[in-house]
């Protein structure tokens, strides 16, 4: 035996894990946070413009609007005016549809409706034996007003304007251009929000799903309050109309040029101006016409609309901002954040 012990090597313990300086950590850490904020970044960068509304909620968008006219009534004779008969100042000249635009689910003072809204009007009060006009009428806008509630005008005070936002018309396409006209309300219109634009060229197609929205003439008939002894309009958020229907056709109006939709949803002469709304809540037409075509015993109603695609660039050209509705949910920035990360 060796007098000597054996000669003992010393073994580190083993490691687990790694080993880096605080710095570095500090780096990775900023490093992360920095690629999750992006990732967050682009989630909502892929929902600008893409609020999505039920039906329910986009009601809040659309308002009634009216005209105050003066009305000038003259004799006609032969064909010709002969002389004025009467003259009468602030009544109702009529009423449509608006709806808001602007940054979608925020209250707007920006509303856009038909242009022969807002427009002054001609016709016929009487007519002699051979059906001659022989008494006429000329309705001039003095003034558009949007109705807050189904008590901001009846036919014993008329207009409350205290229930009312008076309006500028800052724009009416020319004839034969698209039937569409843009208005100013004096201030942000309560309880009512701008809604988003989707143009249907490659997003909308025949038999898809559409609703009008709102204040057709019709609904008035049945607005007697017995107990006021009044007959209303409404115009408040509960009594609008929601018809269902479908896309029916996408095409041109040769005469105007205008982007054209057909749709079969119910809507009458109050609905002039009624925003077409996918089941997103996105608007992709303006209502404007019905047409009734008869023959072989049959009668057939067609429904008109200008396709949103002509607004925006009618509000472009105006520098009116608005929010575009994007139908896909911008999946590609999601996953290059994802990757990055």
């Amino acid at each position: 035996k060796s007098a000597y012990p054996p000669t003992m090597t010393t073994i580190p313990p083993p490691q687990c894990g790694w080993t880096e300086n605080k710095e570095e950590v500090k780096m990775k850490r900023r490093t992360l946070a920095l690629l999750a904020g992006l990732i967050l970044l682009a989630g909502t960068l892929s929902g600008c413009g893409s609020r999505r509304f039920t039906v329910e909620q986009a009601q809040r968008g659309v308002v009634r609007v009216a005209q105050m006219v003066r009305m000038d009534i003259y004799a006609v004779e032969d064909g010709q005016i002969t002389g004025q008969i009467a003259s009468r100042e602030g009544i109702l000249g009529g009423t449509g549809t608006a709806f808001g635009v602007g940054k979608a689910g925020q209250p707007t003072d920006t509303f856009v409706t038909n242009r022969h809204v807002v427009s002054d009007h001609v016709g016929i009060l009487e007519v002699d034996a051979e059906g001659n006009p022989s008494v006429v009428y000329q309705n001039t806008v003095t003034a558009m007003y949007i109705l807050l509630d189904d008590y901001s005008y009846n036919s014993s005070t008329g207009l409350d304007t205290s229930r009312a936002v008076p309006c500028t018309i800052v724009y009416a396409a020319e004839e034969p251009g698209p039937d569409l006209a843009v208005l100013k309300a004096a201030e942000p219109v309560k309880d009512r929000i701008a809604l988003s634009l989707l143009d249907p060229a490659g997003n909308v197609r025949p038999g898809d799903t559409i609703y009008a929205l709102g204040f057709p003439g019709s609904s008035d008939d049945i607005t007697f309050d017995p107990e006021k002894q009044v007959d209303k309009l409404l115009a408040g958020i509960e009594s609008m109309t929601v018809t269902k229907g479908s896309v029916t056709l996408l095409s041109r109006d040769v005469e105007s040029g205008t982007d054209i939709m057909q749709h079969d949803a119910q809507t009458n002469s109050g609905n002039s101006g009624s925003p077409l709304i996918t089941e997103d809540g996105a608007v992709v037409a303006v209502h404007y016409a019905s047409h009734l075509s008869t023959g072989n015993r049959t009668e057939t109603v067609s429904k008109y609309s200008v396709q949103a695609g002509e607004l925006m660039a009618i509000l472009d050209g105006l520098k009116i901002s608005y929010d575009v509705f994007s139908p896909g949910p911008g999946l590609a920035l999601i996953a290059g954040g994802a990757v990055a990360l």
